[in-house]
């Protein structure tokens, strides 16, 4: 099968078809002109928005930088706390805290009602 006989049936369309052919060829062209004419509006929109940054100034301070006040740190807050990962018997009179059978045991109740009550709506 050649070029010729590809464009052929193409070409006898075209001719028997011509209102068709030429209205199909005026949209194409007025689609491709209506979208160069919105990409060109929304790229200069674009330009538009953007603000240029203020040109860069070196700051000098005139005084000392104060302070805000602030209330008193608590001994036992701290913002960042570096450990080695290994707690040593101090840590652990400061930090943990043992549990006593009875907050166990309203624990042990609750999440006892939890599941009870997800199992119970289950058919």
């Amino acid at each position: 099968m050649t070029v010729s006989e590809v464009l052929e049936p193409v070409t006898d369309f075209i001719k028997k078809q011509s209102r068709l052919t030429l209205t199909v060829v005026s949209l194409l062209i007025l689609f491709t002109i209506s979208g160069i004419i919105v990409v060109c509006i929304q790229s200069s929109k674009d330009t538009r928005k953007k603000t240029l940054a203020p040109y860069d100034e070196t700051f000098v301070p005139i005084d000392e930088f104060l302070a805000p006040s602030q209330p008193s740190i608590v001994e036992d807050h701290y913002y960042a706390r570096q450990k080695d990962g290994i707690w040593d018997s101090d840590d652990e009179e400061r930090w943990f805290t043992d549990i006593d059978q009875q907050f166990v045991e309203e624990l042990s109740s609750a999440n006892d009602k939890l599941a009870e009550s997800i199992i119970g709506a289950a058919p």
